[in-house]
C-alpha cells in the first residue's frame, strides 16, 4: 500500500511540498466540517449513519481535468461510472 499526499495551488503551481501537520491539520478541518453538515442522529443506527456519511464524502471525486463538476462514484468497489447531479 502506498500513501501519496499532495497539496495543490490553484493554478498548478505546486511548488514546494506542504509539511505533513499542515495536511493533516487541512483534512482534519476538512472531515470536521462535513460531519458538522450531516443532521445529529442517535440510536441503534448512528455508527451506520455516520459511516454512510463518510462514504458519500469519500466517493466525492473531481479527477484533475477529466470532470468540470464535482461527482460521486457510488460504490467503494468494483463500480465503473460516475454520477453527476
Amino acid at each position: 500500500m502506498a500513501l501519496t499526499l499532495t497539496c495543490e495551488r490553484q493554478g498548478g503551481n505546486y511548488g514546494p511540498a506542504c509539511a505533513f501537520s499542515e495536511i493533516l491539520a487541512l483534512a482534519e478541518r476538512r472531515w470536521h466540517e462535513w460531519f458538522s453538515q450531516a443532521p445529529a442522529m442517535g440510536g441503534p443506527y448512528r455508527d451506520q449513519y455516520y459511516y454512510a456519511w463518510w462514504v458519500l464524502a469519500n466517493n466525492l471525486v473531481a479527477p484533475f481535468g477529466q470532470l468540470r463538476h464535482e461527482a460521486l462514484v457510488p460504490s467503494k468497489k468494483q463500480y465503473i461510472g460516475v454520477w453527476n447531479w
